[in-house]
């Protein structure tokens, strides 16, 4: 089983449709249950109970908003999520 959580671009999909069908790929999509989480996630990552350093990549000052959408856009230095600090 492969799950995979992400934008994937239309064209994309459209031009590799072929090779779902050919293969009996299934997919599947839907939406997070957000709204069921959202009470008790703030208090998790407050707490430390959440590992996040495998989700946020970067951190950053706002200053440096630029730097960290284009490298997020671009998917450069391995990032995943960008992090803005307000306050540094």
């Amino acid at each position: 089983m492969f799950l995979f959580s992400g934008y994937i671009p239309p064209c994309t999909i459209i031009s590799q449709l072929g090779n779902f069908f050919d293969k009996g790929i299934i997919m599947r999509g839907g939406q997070a249950p957000v709204q069921k989480h959202i009470k008790v996630l703030p208090d998790q990552v407050v707490n430390n109970r959440v590992q996040q350093d495998d989700i946020i990549t970067h951190r950053l000052p706002l200053t440096k908003i630029a730097y960290g959408y284009d490298v997020f856009k671009k998917k450069e230095e391995n990032c995943v999520k960008v992090v803005l600090n307000l306050w540094a």
